[in-house]
């Protein structure tokens, strides 16, 4: 691992997914920490002068020490952030992720379960209960990946967003360079006029596009320590 690290770190803190979607920019596959490297990982970047450190995957919730390595990350003073599908995500389960985790960000990719699912998403049902759920406990934000497939729901989203208690929407452009999304290139791209002319149906969405200054805000650590570049 590098020596200094920028103020927000993205973990891959596992390769393991109980989704398989062909939209998914994850990169390539590597060997896992164990609790003892990620714990050490974690006050590594502190001293670094990372602040907040964000729990990706994968499905971060997949991982049997992902409560354990957010109190250690909690300890050290860094802000926790969760991104999960939500499926694992239930009523026993809620309020010790809201305890873990200052923000939780869940995915919403079409607006219905018909158009969620043809996304390689699970349940749309699931997801919005999930995010109910947790909103009266913690902070949560939603993601979607615009995309060929999906252009023409994102204004349904919106709808269905309303009026629900989210920290923030953002609508990430389709990145077809990376991990599974580089195969399915022809399926999901979208020009990035197609993308632009999407914001006047998206409410206050963060519209967020790759290389943008989003994208230089934070580094990527893989799944076993590695920051790339």
């Amino acid at each position: 691992m590098r020596a200094r690290s920028p103020n927000v770190l993205v973990w891959t803190s596992t390769n393991r997914c109980n989704l398989c979607c062909k939209f998914c920019f994850g990169r390539e596959r590597r060997e896992e920490f164990g609790t003892s490297e990620a714990k050490e990982m974690i006050s590594e970047l502190k001293r670094g002068g990372v602040r907040h450190l964000v729990f990706s995957g994968g499905e971060p919730l997949m991982r049997k020490d992902i409560y354990l390595l957010a109190a250690h990350a909690k300890k050290c003073g860094l802000r926790t952030i969760l991104h999960t599908n939500g499926i694992l995500v239930n009523r026993r389960n809620a309020a010790r992720i809201a305890r873990s985790f200052d923000v939780v960000n869940l995915p919403v990719d079409g607006a219905s379960e018909k158009a969620n699912r043809k996304m390689g998403r699970g349940s749309l049902r699931h997801t919005l209960e999930v995010l109910d759920l947790l909103s009266g406990k913690t902070n949560v934000t939603v993601s979607t990946v615009a995309t060929r497939m999906n252009a023409k729901e994102i204004a349904g989203i919106a709808r269905l967003l309303e009026g629900r208690k989210i920290s923030k929407w953002r609508v990430f452009k389709f990145d077809p360079n990376l991990g599974a999304a580089l195969k399915n290139r022809r399926m999901f791209e979208i020009s990035g006029r197609e993308f632009a002319s999407l914001r006047k149906r998206a409410g206050g969405a963060q519209f967020i596009s790759p290389g943008g200054e989003f994208g230089r805000s934070y580094r990527l650590v893989a799944s076993d320590g590695n920051i790339g570049d």
